[in-house]
């Protein structure tokens, strides 16, 4: 059951001139081309940008993900608390070269931007949050290893250190309490009823489907990048065609 993934802890008490270009950072301003354009969701409203991923710090790891193993991933949530599933909410850019970056200016004076954190990196494993029926099924596990469970996940969590719902985090398992993929799933299956993954007759085609989604990043509740960090977490999730294609354009992101 266990995936690989990276906890992003935050440094606090750093100012946007003291972050290099193209550092990883949670916060702050992003690093784009020049005159590149700050991203804007349909509605006209600039996105919040919330992190950037410098490739290279996560090599081996994105190799093991089939995820390009150099460059920068920007992430820009632009989405509101209940926006229902299918409308776009995020844009996650790649920018393969490095030296056409520059530190970019927010798009207005009162736009809200966090208090830039660089991170330290620490590798683990990561499991589930939470299972539902159907991962139950997926993973093959019987009822007795379904009970047992959350003690499992506490001893990994002791050894490890890996909370995904408390940290930030960059791939391994979302780090939402509820399963934002299964939900995806649900969606790309054409099911209204949200529940639909509890009921026999939906289990195989979501455990299927819900399989193809992969958590890019999940940035939790942050103390460290001050009072307009907003007081939630977020998933971004791409699915597996995409990482394919080597395209980031069809990032969905949940609030959790």
């Amino acid at each position: 059951i266990a995936k690989p993934g990276a906890i992003l802890e935050t440094k606090p008490g750093y100012f946007q001139h003291d972050i290099e270009i193209a550092q990883t950072t949670i916060g702050g301003l992003p690093d784009l081309p020049i005159n590149y354009e700050w991203p804007i969701s349909t509605d006209g409203r600039p996105g919040i940008f919330f992190a950037q991923i410098n490739l290279h710090d996560f090599a081996t790891l994105c190799k093991l993900y089939k995820l390009p193993d150099h460059g920068l991933l920007s992430f820009f949530y632009h989405g509101k608390v209940g926006s229902p599933i299918g409308v776009k909410r995020c844009t996650v850019l790649y920018f393969p070269d490095l030296e056409t970056l520059s530190n970019c200016s927010p798009p207005t004076d009162d736009h809200t931007v966090l208090d830039p954190c660089p991170i330290n990196t620490r590798f683990a494993l990561s499991l589930p949050n939470r299972l539902l029926d159907n991962t139950q099924i997926q993973f093959g596990l019987s009822d007795e290893g379904l009970t047992a469970y959350p003690s499992i996940l506490k001893i990994s969590r002791d050894l490890f250190g890996y909370s995904n719902s408390d940290s930030h985090t960059f791939l391994g398992y979302p780090g939402s309490r509820y399963r934002p993929e299964t939900l995806m799933a649900e969606y790309e299956l054409g099911l209204q009823d949200l529940d639909a993954s509890l009921k026999p007759e939906y289990i195989d085609d979501i455990c299927a489907a819900a399989s193809e989604w992969q958590s890019l990043l999940y940035t939790s509740w942050e103390p460290n990048v001050g009072e307009k960090w907003l007081q939630y977490g977020i998933d971004f999730l791409i699915h597996q065609s995409d990482i394919s294609d080597g395209t980031f354009d069809y990032v969905e992101a949940f609030w959790s």
